[in-house]
């Protein structure tokens, strides 16, 4: 798959999640930090740098580690992406890690809506 098209894929998958939590939300905020953050950690999860089965398949190397070691690897790809993304917003930028931080148990594990009924 062309670099260009991961980019796109990734792009409107971001923005599909964006969507979906605005629409899901009785209360959804674009003005507050914890809710941007929970949609960039769940954007995150989607992303094909930090999915491990995403990676799995766009890797030349098939490198032998733990599962520990890929799950601690897969958090910090969601934190440190989420994070990113997030202190592109003004509002947000100074405390981005921190807000990240404070939702990403929750809203890790939230895989709406491409698979139902995971949270």
């Amino acid at each position: 798959m062309l670099v260009e098209e991961q980019d796109f894929q990734n792009a409107i998958k971001r923005q599909l999640i964006r969507l979906y939590d605005y629409q899901r939300s009785d209360n959804y905020d674009f003005e507050n930090c914890k809710h941007l953050a929970c949609t960039e950690v769940r954007a995150a999860s989607f992303h094909s740098k930090c999915n491990p089965r995403e990676r799995a398949r766009l890797s030349k190397f098939n490198f032998s580690s733990t599962s520990q070691d890929k799950l601690d690897a897969n958090e910090f790809c969601m934190k440190d992406l989420a994070t990113s993304h997030l202190m592109e917003r003004e509002k947000c930028a100074e405390k981005a890690e921190r807000f990240v931080n404070y939702v990403f148990e929750r809203c890790k594990n939230d895989s709406a809506p491409f698979t139902q009924g995971r949270k």
